[in-house]
């Protein structure tokens, strides 16, 4: 789909995509206006709790009887995130580098290969192009995605996970990209 931009953001164990695993996962297909067309992902069950990092956790909100009511095998949330991942021209994301770094080992887990991104945009590196800078939780001038939401006003309601992350760096990059900062 020319031009359209895949915003993707994982959900993650830990910082090493060798030892940790992803268990959230969300793609949105976005237009050349910006519009989410289409939408994939989901909770994907945690297998190696012992080499999950307890911060990690607690960042993700995991809980076990919470994951356990929505998860859904990997390949499953996998498949067609990687479907939509394949029709854009961008891939859109906070740290798009990290989530890359993870899809590719998680999908080389369960056989499949993460399509290959013709270019990757970060909202930090088009916030940094543009002198724009948020305040972090800590009171320190930074480009997180956190951050930049708060500078923009964009409410996050204390959630996170892969979904709601998706649709915050679309709407931040919107306001970067849209002459609103």
């Amino acid at each position: 789909m020319n031009g359209w931009f895949a915003v993707v953001d994982t959900e993650t164990t830990g910082f090493d995509p060798a030892q940790h695993e992803v268990i959230d996962t969300h793609v949105l297909l976005v237009d050349q206006q910006l519009n989410v067309r289409y939408e994939a992902g989901g909770r994907s069950p945690l297998l190696h709790p012992e080499k999950a990092s307890p911060q990690a956790l607690k960042v993700n909100g995991y809980s076990l009887a919470e994951w356990e009511k929505t998860q859904r095998p990997l390949g499953e949330v996998l498949y067609p995130c990687f479907q939509l991942i394949e029709l854009a021209e961008c891939w859109l994301g906070s740290n798009p580098s990290f989530d890359v770094r993870f899809l590719i080992v998680a999908g080389q887990s369960i056989g499949l290969r993460l399509p290959h991104a013709k270019r990757l945009t970060d909202t930090k590196d088009v916030a940094a192009a543009m002198g724009v800078y948020g305040v972090s939780e800590k009171g320190y001038r930074s480009q997180s995605l956190g951050a930049l939401a708060r500078h923009f006003g964009i409410l996050l309601g204390g959630m996170h996970g892969a979904r709601v992350d998706c649709y915050v760096t679309l709407e931040v990059y919107k306001r970067l990209t849209m002459g609103a900062n």
